[in-house]
Parts: C-alpha cells; sequence; structure tokens
C-alpha cells in the first residue's frame, strides 16, 4: 500500500518530455526519459536565466495616474483603461531557460522485454529496468542535494554489456569537449529573451553590446568497471564495460540578483571538478546513501494514507480515472507527488520556484517560465507550512527580501512613493515593474501585500518571532507603499486606483467595452485589510510601536471594504457589471477565504457567504491551477465532496501536446505534471495544499483563541485513512485517524506554550498544551 502512494512508474519509456520524470535538488534538475536505446536527461540549473540587471524606463504613470482615477471616478472605465495601458508601456520579465540535454546511445541491439520506469518518491530515486538478449539491465538516477551533483548508475548482471556514446547539446549558444573520461558543455544564454510566444530566432536577442545573458558550464565524469572509456569528437564513447557511474556537475555564473554575473568559464569548470571530484571519491553507493538520507529527512515528516492503492502503471491509473470516477489511490498519489516536487524544487540557498518549478526544456517556454506573482509562485508554496515543509520556503522569503530591494525603484519612478511596490511578474534578476502591455495584468502594484501574507502565516505556523522581527520592515515598507498609494473615494474611505483583479475583465455599463480597471477592487481592499491588521499585531507581539504603524491604524479604520452585489454575490470590480468570462479561471476576489483569513464563519459571515455564491458561479472545471484554488476553496467552505468533485476534474488525463487554453482544459500529463496547459506546476503545488486544507484548517479564531479542526471537509468517499504529520498554526504537529468518517485518534505535539480550541467530530474543547508536550486522544 505505501509503496503505490510513493511510485509513479511506467510500462515504457517516456515519448515526450511530459512523460519524463522529474529529478531535484533544488537547483539542479532533471527529467529522466528512460529510453532502452537511447537515454535523454533534459538538464536544469536554477539561475540560468536570460538577461542581466538592469531598470526600467518609459513609463508615464506619474504624469498620467490622475487623469485616470478621474475617469474611473466619473464612470468612464473603458477610457480610463486605454489611458492606464498607454502609461503602462510594454516592460516584461526575463526567461528560465533549459541548461541542455544528455545523451547515452547505447550499442545493443534486440528485443526489449520486462521494462519498468519507476520514481520512488520516498528516495527521489529514477529507475529504469528492462532485459534484452538474456541480460538484466539497470539504470539508477538521482540528484545529491548534499553534494551538489546528478549521479547515474548503469549496471548489467552479464560482465561486458555495457556500450553507449555520449553527447549533449542545448537550445542556449553552446560548445562541447571530450576527454578520456569526461564531457563538457559551456553555454550561455540570450542577453534578452522576453518573447511571450514561440517565434523563432528573431524573438531572442543573443548579445548586445558583446554581452550575453548567464554562463554556465556542464561538466560530466564518467567511472567504469571494466571496458574502455575514450573521447571522439564531440562525443565520449564507452565499450564493453561491466558497470558505469556518471557524475554530472553544473556552475554557472551568476552571483545575485542586482550584480552582473561572471563570463569565467575556466572558474565554473573549476567548481565543477571540485564536486566531481568529490563524488568520485565518495562513490556511487555513498553519494547514494547521503541524498536518500537528506531527502527523506524532509519527505518522511508526513504521510497520508488514504487506504487505497493501484497496482497499474500510473499512466494507465490517470487514463482510467475519469472514467470510472475513482480517484482516491490517484488522489493520494498526486498529493505525494506535489511534496516530492516542492522538496526537489525548492531548498534553502536556491531561487525560488517558477512557473514549472526546476524543470524547463525550452528556449521560449510558455509565460518564459518566470515568476508569475499575481498568484502562480504564492501558490507554489501553499504546501510549505502545512505539509512540514517549512525550510522549503526559504528561496520564497529571500524572494521578497529582495523583492522589496528591487521595488523600490518602480515604488519611486512610478508613482513617487515611500516603501516598494511589485507588479504580476518578476525573473531571476528581481524584476518589479508593470509586465505586458494591458491594464488587467501589467497594472496590479499591490502584490507586495500578498508576498508578505507568506511571511506571516510562516510566524502564522512556527511562532519564530526572530523570523517576525527580521522581515517585519519588508512588510512596513510594504505598507508604507500603499498608503502612498491609496486615495479617498467620494465616501472618505480608502481606495486603490487605478485598481485590477489580476486578468479579469468586465463591460463598462457606459460603453459596453471590456475593460479591467475600477476604484478599489475586492481582492485589493481584502489584502491590504489583512497586511495592516498583521503589522499591527506583529508590533504589538514584537513590542514595537512606531509613527508608521500608527498611520497603518489609522488607515486601517478608514479602509473601504468590498461590496456584495444585489445577487448576493462578493463584488470583484466594486460596481455591479456583467462580465466576459463568468467562469474565468481566477478567482482573485475571493482571496479572503482562501488563502487568506478575513472571511470565516465567524468574522464577516455575511462575505463569506458572498464569497461562497460568487465560487459557485464560477464554475468547476478551469485551467489546472485554477481548479486547484478552487480545491482549497471548497475546502475552506467546509464542502469536502465538493472539493473531491473539482480535484477529480483536475486528475483528467491530457496527452503532452494539448493546445494552450485559458479555459475549461485543465489536468493533469502523463508523468502527473499539472495541465494549464501547457505544463504549469503551481497547480501540483495548489492541489496539495488543497487536500491539506481538506483535512485540517487552522486559520479561525473563536473566542481568541485558535481553532484547530480535524476533518473540517473530508468527503464520503474518504471513509477511512490517517494523516501524520501536518502542521497546525501555533506550532502545532497534528496525527489523526478516521474510519467511517470520523477520526478514532488524534495526536498534537506543541512546539510553544499554545492554548486552542480543538474540534473532533463536531465537538469543541479548549486544549492547553506547554512547549513539547503531546497530546493524545482516542475517540469512540
Amino acid at each position: 500500500m505505501t509503496e503505490r502512494m510513493n511510485s509513479l512508474w511506467y510500462a515504457r519509456p517516456a515519448g515526450d518530455w511530459h512523460e519524463a520524470l522529474p529529478l531535484g535538488n533544488g537547483r539542479v534538475g532533471a527529467m529522466v526519459f528512460g529510453g532502452p536505446d537511447r537515454e535523454r536527461v533534459e538538464l536544469n540549473e536554477d539561475t540560468i536565466w536570460s538577461g542581466r540587471p538592469g531598470d526600467e524606463e518609459g513609463y508615464r504613470i506619474k504624469e498620467m495616474i490622475d487623469q485616470a482615477r478621474q475617469l474611473i471616478r466619473d464612470g468612464h472605465y473603458a477610457a480610463a483603461d486605454r489611458l492606464t495601458d498607454t502609461m503602462t508601456g510594454a516592460h516584461d520579465s526575463e526567461s528560465y531557460q533549459m541548461a541542455g540535454n544528455l545523451y547515452l546511445d547505447f550499442q545493443t541491439e534486440g528485443p526489449v522485454e520486462d521494462y519498468r520506469r519507476e520514481l520512488d518518491l520516498s528516495t527521489a530515486v529514477a529507475t529504469t529496468r528492462f532485459t534484452r538478449n538474456g541480460a538484466a539491465f539497470s539504470r539508477e538516477c538521482l540528484i545529491s542535494a548534499p553534494h551538489q551533483v546528478m549521479a547515474m548508475r548503469l549496471a548489467a548482471d552479464r560482465p561486458a554489456s555495457i556500450s553507449f556514446r555520449l553527447s549533449m547539446d542545448s537550445q542556449t549558444r553552446h560548445a562541447t569537449q571530450a576527454g578520456n573520461d569526461w564531457f563538457v558543455l559551456q553555454g550561455q544564454t540570450p542577453y534578452n529573451n522576453h518573447s511571450r510566444r514561440p517565434a523563432g530566432d528573431d524573438a531572442v536577442v543573443w548579445q548586445k553590446d558583446g554581452q550575453g545573458g548567464i554562463t554556465y558550464v556542464v561538466k560530466v565524469k564518467v567511472v567504469t568497471t571494466g571496458g574502455v572509456c575514450e573521447a571522439g569528437e564531440h562525443v565520449l564513447g564507452v565499450t564493453g564495460a561491466d558497470n558505469v557511474t556518471l557524475f554530472l556537475a553544473i556552475e554557472t555564473g551568476f552571483t545575485r540578483w542586482n550584480e552582473d554575473p561572471s563570463d569565467d568559464v575556466v572558474a565554473m569548470e573549476i567548481d565543477c571538478d571540485r564536486r566531481l571530484d568529490a563524488a568520485v571519491e565518495l562513490g556511487w553507493a555513498g553519494i547514494r546513501s547521503a541524498h536518500i538520507d537528506d531527502y527523506s529527512s524532509l519527505y518522511k515528516r508526513m504521510s497520508l494514507d488514504l487506504r487505497t492503492g493501484d497496482d497499474r502503471p500510473t499512466d494507465e491509473i490517470l487514463r482510467g480515472a475519469a472514467k470510472s470516477g475513482d480517484t482516491a489511490a490517484l488522489a493520494n498519489l498526486v498529493f505525494n507527488f506535489g511534496r516530492y516536487l516542492l522538496i526537489s524544487a525548492s531548498r534553502p540557498g536556491t531561487q525560488p520556484t517558477t512557473l514549472q518549478g526546476i524543470w524547463n526544456d525550452k528556449l521560449i517556454a510558455p509565460w518564459r517560465s518566470n515568476y508569475t506573482i499575481n498568484i502562480n509562485t504564492e501558490m507554489n508554496y501553499w504546501p510549505a507550512e502545512v505539509c512540514n515543509l517549512s525550510e522549503c520556503a526559504e528561496p520564497f522569503f529571500r524572494f521578497v527580501r529582495e523583492m522589496a530591494e528591487s521595488g523600490r525603484r518602480p515604488a519611486r519612478k512610478l508613482y513617487g512613493a515611500r516603501g516598494w511596490c511589485a507588479h504580476h511578474n518578476s525573473d531571476l534578476w528581481r524584476y518589479s515593474y508593470t509586465g505586458g502591455s494591458k491594464a488587467q495584468h501589467a497594472f496590479w502594484p499591490v502584490c507586495g501585500a500578498w508576498l508578505c501574507q507568506h511571511i506571516w502565516e510562516h510566524f502564522a505556523f512556527t511562532g519564530d518571532r526572530g523570523f517576525l522581527a527580521d522581515f517585519m520592515p519588508v512588510m512596513k515598507d510594504a505598507a508604507a507603499f500603499l498608503l502612498d498609494f491609496m486615495i479617498e473615494n467620494d465616501d472618505g474611505q480608502l481606495v486603490t486606483s487605478p485598481s485590477t483583479s489580476p486578468e479579469n475583465r468586465f463591460f463598462d455599463p457606459e460603453t459596453g467595452e471590456e475593460t479591467s480597471v475600477c476604484e478599489g477592487s475586492a481582492m485589493d481592499l481584502t489584502m491590504i485589510r489583512e497586511l495592516f491588521e498583521t503589522i499591527i499585531e506583529g508590533s504589538r507581539i514584537l513590542n514595537e510601536r512606531d509613527e508608521l504603524v500608527n498611520d497603518i491604524e489609522t488607515a486601517l479604520g478608514r479602509l473601504a471594504m468590498p461590496k456584495i452585489g444585489s445577487d448576493g454575490r462578493l463584488l470583484e470590480f466594486s460596481i455591479e457589471a456583467e462580465e466576459p468570462q463568468p467562469g474565468h479561471r481566477h478567482i482573485s476576489h475571493l482571496y479572503g477565504v482562501y488563502p487568506g483569513w478575513m472571511f470565516t464563519p465567524e468574522r464577516f459571515p455575511d462575505y463569506y457567504e458572498a464569497c461562497k455564491k460568487s465560487l459557485h458561479v464560477r464554475g468547476d472545471q478551469s485551467t489546472g491551477w485554477a481548479m486547484a484554488w478552487r480545491v482549497a476553496m471548497w475546502a475552506r467552505f467546509q464542502d469536502g465532496d465538493h472539493a473531491l468533485k473539482v480535484a477529480g476534474n483536475l486528475m483528467t488525463f491530457k496527452e503532452a501536446r494539448a493546445d494552450m487554453t485559458y479555459g475549461p482544459g485543465g489536468g493533469l500529463y502523463a508523468n502527473l505534471f499539472d495541465a494549464h496547459p501547457p505544463f504549469q506546476i503551481d497547480g501540483n503545488f495548489g492541489y496539495t495544499a488543497g487536500v491539506a486544507e481538506m483535512l485540517l484548517q487552522s486559520h479561525r479564531w473563536l473566542d481568541g483563541k485558535r481553532l484547530i479542526h480535524v476533518l473540517p471537509a473530508l468527503p464520503a468517499a474518504w471513509s477511512k485513512g490517517s494523516v501524520r504529520g501536518l502542521r497546525g498554526r501555533g506550532g502545532l504537529d497534528i496525527s489523526f485517524t478516521w474510519e467511517n468518517g470520523t477520526a478514532r485518534t488524534v495526536g498534537i505535539q506543541a512546539d510553544n506554550d499554545v492554548a486552542f480550541h480543538l474540534r473532533v467530530n463536531g465537538k469543541d474543547t479548549v486544549v492547553t498544551l506547554s512547549a513539547g508536550e503531546r497530546l493524545e486522544r482516542i475517540h469512540a
């Protein structure tokens, strides 16, 4: 049972990148295809981006924003939208790039039998096994975080059976060279790659003033037992080996987001050699053991067992799920896969996960495989705290700190404001200006409030006052910008203007045109209120009151609330207007339900119900990541059956070449990557967070104490199961079992002194625990 929930396996090689199996150590990523005749391993490294540090010019926001605000105030929304388009101009982030492909072309003929390709989620080792001509062949591949190398072991049960030719290529500009037991690729990314759609080399600027983008080196060291290893022209040959171990290292010239990268390939190769020499000295067994110990220390902190299993290949389970309606086994596996991906894509010291984690095989990737920070980057980290992977969020918090530094430039240059701001796209260079040329996505300077929500959530889950004190200036500076950006409405309340709701539009009641700007969207007002409240509470906890906090408290009292429409729904754009896409993928206006905490049955219950009505109208079918968000949202509405229905829609097989769609076309590829389509990893992370939300919630308050709610949204189909190691806010490690939909045992370990309401099987009790104390209860 446990193996089935922690293993992806296939009875054939990957025919496409979306069928290959992902490996990663947070920095280096690989997609393993498992071909018997040709093994392809597509490679990534998290700092291989286009571009260099820079700044943006050509904006006219300062000169035009008052005119746009007046048009909005006068009800001329379409005209204000056109003006906002003009004043933002066309600017955008750089692109995450692939490093290259490693190929092993084998010189063995004959039919392949007993083929099995597998990814063990509990060890992060990919394995390919098959027999040919009576000999059994195996390949194991991993990427070690402790030693920062990829290692691959090729073995056969018949001596002298392993012969292949090793080569590499890349879509970046590159050169290769081979030695007697090594192979090296030197590459460089474009100076500029803002491309939003594939358009060939004319969409990419490779050099400017003699400079390109990031320079990097990929080097492979080959260790053989038996046989001969020798270099050819751009190829390394191995003949008649008993077994072979490949060690691979990647180094780049990146130093810091605001510093020019190095082009010293000699130094990069020396750094590769240092890592490779250490790996060779330790050997395959030592590297493998250290890797599994390191990885398992994170993965095995928690577990989910829905008491289901399926022995079929993973792609067959996925293809059959939609037909049978039985998704329990797949639901458990996809949940674990999300945890696996977060550990593999984000570790302390690495870059945060992009739209595709650390896996991208294209020069011109969809949406540049960037940091889309109006939902997608944040969603990548939703499972981190609740699924006991708090360390994996360290790159995100470092990103927020660096964005706060970078974001001072647009705050001053575009708005004449204090503090810092960010819009909806970013990249390795911490791009913080507007992204794109249309107001519906480009003009969204309030992103800092959402990024700061994760800071408070980390404190809420851990109780780490040192962390809170360290990041309080970042939160306060985000608030300082918002204080300067907001204006008074006709009622004397504070609102944002121009205000958008990410990527959605409405019909201008005056002209019937599609437009996107208003005064005080629901999302803006909700995020800002939560930010102000957390700063006030954080300042109280830290006993650090100052004049800015006083200003924030005053502004909070004047901050407008979102509006509820005549049909009982929450108004996304502050006016009652028809929408061209009633089922739009974004549900930004419902932020206060999830991932926020402002709208609950206890606090603003009318808004809570208005959000539920809005979600019903939005519908269940959407893009992959948007359905993941809906899973979490229905969990917050304590409707587990509806959450599972949406999850079932998400667990729909998508062909690798499924056309891009912004509509109801989401699902999963054969390797369980989320399909927008195309691939976006946030759907994987959002789904895992949504399932966790179905099982445990800790965001609500009763009588001044947190409510820890066990099984708040359990679907009827999950009648029996167990969870170990989920995290609750307040520094709680929580495990429980259930049968027939009823909790049977509950165990809670406290990291800090804490008192909370515990809700189990509809009954509430107040629990007080000291730091280190554990509660164990059996429920009849």
